[in-house]
């Protein structure tokens, strides 16, 4: 999986690279507790 956002004020979208290499279908929405857990993995690495 992965975690991306365009710019600080967008939406964060999250890509199932094992089954979506281009990063077309947005998984975001189905997923909601995978993207949390990964935001504040990046938010821990910011910091």
């Amino acid at each position: 999986m992965e975690l991306v956002r365009l710019d600080k004020n967008a939406l964060w979208e999250l890509y199932d690279l094992a089954k979506d290499r281009m990063e077309i279908n947005n998984v975001a929405n189905s997923n909601p507790e995978i993207v949390l857990e990964m935001k504040k993995e990046w938010e821990d690495l910011a910091e």
